[in-house]
């Protein structure tokens, strides 16, 4: 099978050399166990790692591309905005190529434009409507700003003028820049990006035996080497779920030192991203609606808007995390529409994916396990682009052996007291497509 590896890691066949083997602990879960239960985790050890951390809060910045476009209330004959545009008094006079017209918006759009900027003045409903123009003032005033067009075309283009115009435009956006010869250089624009942070987490998975169960001979595999095993696999989970459905908090524990949680994967998008999160079993726009009757059309609707996220550097591939409820809901839309076509792939590592092309991107399927063995999971899908998401360790995952066994034990226990251990935290980033999607597979009961 084919070699298939996301943007951003290296293909399985890589490992050939040897420099490139485990390095850690986290790496070693994705040699022993790259189809388990911690997916995420291990991709992660291998895909954009970030510094060493020297403190337990960790603040970036990061950003999506500017929409450059915004709501319109109203449309205006003056500045002042006091006498709103009526196609029946003011078209003849106003409405013309070279006249000008004032739209109110709100602050956060108009921050958005500049002198210069060419515009469409759009009604939503009836596209036909477009009036196209040239920005010539911005005033930012609140609820009240303004964004002031000279028009580059009269306001005839409606099927019927007389009652769609500029009087129903709802949408202003850019569509380009005009300028003069000899002009002095326009005002400049920027766009901020967004602060976000997130706190080191310390998770502690114990590997204890006593001092009996070291010298017995077990049928099978070693005891002391099961046991450590069993621990790096369940160290991996708990970080997993972590990484899924963990929320910020920043507390203080019961020996009043500090206490942190990091903000996992879903808190990051409903918190950044809530445009990209729905549940078309309590959707009201599908009431009543089966998954084959109205999933698909939801489906769609909302892979466009997650693709619509992002700056765009990242492709149009996202691998999706789901349940089996979700998976077979996918495989019912794949049958049922030659518009999703589904093949099995071997993406980066030797993890197995479900390749399902659409028109709008990539995306990469896998069963998740642990949105599987919680049934109220099942129907989940959480769409991640993996290099997006880095890993950032304060202390990464270490084995901390008992060094006192053979000098009577820690504390004077008869047996071994030792543990994995690893501190960090996650950084996410909006460049790229992010999800999550909610009763995927079920019918609607809103």
């Amino acid at each position: 099978m084919a070699v298939y590896p996301f943007l951003g890691m290296r293909g399985t066949g890589d490992w050939t050399d040897p420099t490139a083997r485990p390095g850690s602990y986290r790496e070693k879960i994705l040699e022993l166990w790259p189809n388990g239960s911690a997916p995420l985790t291990a991709i992660t050890s291998k895909t954009g790692r970030g510094q060493k951390l020297t403190d337990s809060k960790y603040t970036w910045k990061t950003r999506t591309l500017a929409t450059q476009a915004g709501a319109v209330t109203a449309v205006y004959i003056d500045v002042s905005l006091v006498t709103a545009y009526v196609y029946a008094t003011h078209q003849a006079t106003i409405g013309i190529a070279g006249g000008t017209v004032h739209a109110k918006v709100a602050a956060a759009t108009a921050a958005m434009f500049r002198e210069g900027h060419k515009v469409i003045l759009r009604d939503s409903n009836h596209l036909e409507v477009d009036v196209r123009g040239k920005v010539v003032g911005v005033i930012i005033n609140g609820a009240s700003s303004v964004i002031s067009v000279k028009l580059h075309e009269a306001d005839d283009n409606g099927s019927v003028a007389a009652s769609f115009n500029l009087a129903t435009v709802d949408r202003i956006m850019v569509i380009g820049n005009i300028n003069s010869q000899c002009g002095t250089r326009p005002r400049a624009l920027r766009y901020d990006p967004v602060d976000v942070y997130n706190v080191t987490q310390i998770w502690r998975t114990p590997v204890e035996l006593s001092g009996t169960a070291l010298e017995t001979t077990l049928r099978g595999r070693d005891a002391y080497i099961d046991e450590k095993q069993q621990g790096l696999l369940y160290h991996g989970i708990e970080m997993e779920k972590d990484l899924i459905w963990s929320v910020r908090t920043e507390g203080t524990g019961a020996n009043g030192k500090p206490e942190n949680s990091i903000m996992g994967i879903i808190q990051f998008i409903t918190t950044y991203v809530p445009a990209s999160v729905d549940d078309f079993s309590l959707n009201s726009d599908y009431i009543g609606k089966t998954w084959k009757e109205a999933g698909k059309n939801w489906l769609d609707a909302m892979i466009q808007t997650i693709y619509a996220v992002g700056s765009g550097e990242l492709g149009s591939e996202v691998l999706a995390l789901c349940g089996g409820g979700a998976a077979a809901g996918i495989q019912q839309l794949v049958e049922a529409n030659s518009m999703y076509t589904i093949t099995e792939k071997t993406a980066a590592y030797g993890v197995r994916v479900l390749e399902l092309r659409s028109i709008f991107g990539t995306i990469f399927l896998k069963i998740h396990p642990l949105l599987n063995f919680e049934t109220t999971n099942a129907h989940t899908m959480l769409l991640v682009p993996p290099a997006a998401v880095r890993w950032l360790p304060l202390r990464d995952t270490h084995y901390k052996p008992d060094m006192l066994y053979d000098q009577g034990g820690a504390q004077g226990v008869d047996g071994k007291q030792e543990e994995y251990l690893t501190e960090g935290t996650y950084e996410y980033m909006l460049d790229g497509p992010w999800g999550y999607l909610k009763g995927v597979g079920m019918d609607n009961a809103a």
